[in-house]
């Protein structure tokens, strides 16, 4: 797990709002730990997988497409991936988007989103979840369907 922006940076932020958007910034943030990863561990012989949540979502599309080889499979739990633009028709990876029933408006989002989607693909919707799975249960729900989608598409 990792932040995508500093600890400065999400001060500032905190009243902009511009920074946690810019996807661009936080895509080229994730496929730098990417390839920290492969630099540090010899390589990408091993299938990546990425979750990501809100925003930070769409930067785990943008980074899927920029980093193919590795990156096998991504989760996306209550995101927008309509953030990630054009990345969503040229994404290849498995993709898994979760949204809460209760979340009407990201519902929506990742309905349409996942139309763009030419990839394996498939949208869960946890019954009785809000935007941030808070309910009793419901992050246990998210973290199953997780689970058995990186175990399946990280073999």
């Amino acid at each position: 797990m990792l932040d995508l922006l500093t600890t400065d940076e999400e001060q500032l932020d905190l009243r902009s709002r511009e920074l946690r958007f810019d996807i661009g910034l936080l895509g080229r943030r994730l496929v730098g730990a990417i390839d920290w990863l492969a630099a540090r561990f010899g390589g990408t012989e091993l299938p990546i997988g990425l979750f990501g949540a809100s925003t930070g979502a769409a930067a785990a599309l943008v980074a899927a497409v920029a980093r193919a080889d590795p990156v096998a499979a991504v989760v996306s739990r209550g995101g927008r991936p309509a953030l990630a633009g054009s990345a969503l028709e040229r994404l290849t990876a498995p993709t898994l988007l979760i949204v809460g029933a209760l979340d009407p408006q990201v519902l929506e989002l990742n309905r349409r989103a996942a139309e763009r989607l030419t990839c394996p693909h498939r949208l869960a919707v946890v019954p009785g979840a809000g935007h941030l799975f808070e309910e009793p249960g419901a992050l246990d729900e998210v973290a199953g369907l997780a689970g058995a989608w990186f175990n399946t598409h990280l073999r």
